[in-house]
């Protein structure tokens, strides 16, 4: 996603999504073509992103199936992108976030103490540990 938000307009096919994210480096970077295109689709489906097509001169079937659809910021997901990383948060608003969360799962652990329960809520109390912690 934060390929189409760095670019103006962006209308991109998934080998220009994966000369981009070389460049960029990170995990991105060392995607396979297929599951790229797999993740683009995906995000297509969540409304993230729209598809568009175009004629392309291709070598061969797959490289024309990757090339041939072109994707562009839906206006949903430029509104998701504008939303803060958590990394970005206030502190104080982490920490109220994640003792709200806690505290939920342990309310629903202790109602209905089904082991997928406990165990959420003794992840959410890992979550507000770490993000109390994190700077």
């Amino acid at each position: 996603m934060r390929v189409f938000c760095g670019t103006l307009l962006a209308d991109l096919a998934a080998p220009d999504v994966l000369a981009k994210l070389a460049q960029t480096g990170g995990p991105g970077a060392v995607l396979e073509a297929e599951t790229l295109t797999a993740r683009l689709e995906q995000l297509v489906r969540w409304g993230n992103l729209l598809r568009s097509t175009h004629t392309v001169t291709a070598t061969s079937i797959a490289e024309y199936q990757r090339s041939r659809s072109r994707y562009q910021l839906s206006k949903l997901g430029e509104r998701v992108q504008r939303v803060q990383s958590w990394r970005e948060a206030h502190p104080k608003a982490l920490g109220a976030f994640a003792t709200a969360v806690t505290r939920l799962w342990r309310e629903i652990a202790a109602e209905d103490s089904a082991p997928w329960e406990v165990a959420t809520a003794g992840h959410a109390a890992e979550l507000k540990a770490l993000l109390l912690v994190t700077p």
